[in-house]
C-alpha cells in the first residue's frame, strides 16, 4: 500500500502509473467483490441477451444504450476474465512475478478489456463513494472505467515496444 501510493501521482504512460492502476483495480475487486461481481454478472447476463437462447436478435427485451455498449464492446473480440482469475494475475504482477516490462503487456490488455466489460451494462462510475479509500482523480472521474481501460490499453502498447517507464 505505502509503495503504491508513491506511485498515484504518475502520468498514467508511465510504470508507476500503470502499477498505480493495476494496484486500484486489485483493490477494488478485493475490497468489494459483491459490486464487481454484480457487474461481471450484468455482461454475463447481456451476452446471453444480445443472442436469444434460440439464436433470434432479443434486443426488444433490453436497454438499447447497454446493448450497444456491449455490442461495441464485444466487437474487440477480447475474452474477459472473472474478477477472481483477474485478481489472481493482477496479485502476481504486484508481487514483481513478471520478468519484464514487455511482460506486462497481456495483462495490461486483459485488465482494460475487463474494465470495458464492467462498464457495458452499468454506469461507467468506478467508486462513488467518498469515503471509500479508493477514491480518487482516477476512480471518480465521469466514465472512470472506461477511462481507466483507456489508459491501460495505452500503456500495454507502450510496454509491447518497451517504451513504458
Amino acid at each position: 500500500d505505502t509503495v503504491a501510493e508513491l506511485w498515484a501521482d504518475s502520468p498514467a504512460t508511465t510504470l508507476p502509473g500503470t502499477l498505480w492502476r493495476l494496484f486500484l483495480v486489485r483493490e477494488w475487486i478485493r475490497r468489494d467483490p459483491a459490486l464487481v461481481a454484480r457487474r461481471y454478472a450484468t455482461v454475463i447476463d447481456l451476452s446471453a441477451l444480445s443472442a436469444g437462447a434460440d439464436g433470434t436478435d432479443s434486443t426488444d427485451s433490453t436497454d438499447g444504450g447497454a446493448l450497444s455498449r456491449f455490442e461495441a464492446a464485444r466487437a474487440e473480440a477480447r475474452p474477459v476474465p472473472s474478477p477472481e482469475d483477474l485478481r489472481a494475475a493482477l496479485d502476481r504482477v504486484l508481487a514483481g512475478q513478471t520478468a519484464d516490462v514487455v511482460s506486462l503487456t497481456p495483462i495490461l490488455r486483459t485488465t482494460a478489456a475487463f474494465l470495458r466489460a464492467l462498464a457495458v451494462g452499468s454506469d461507467a462510475v468506478w467508486i462513488d463513494d467518498d469515503a471509500d479509500e479508493l477514491a480518487d482523480r482516477v476512480t471518480r472521474r465521469d466514465s472512470a472505467l472506461l477511462a481507466t481501460a483507456a489508459e491501460l490499453a495505452e500503456a500495454s502498447r507502450r510496454a509491447a515496444s518497451g517504451r513504458l517507464d
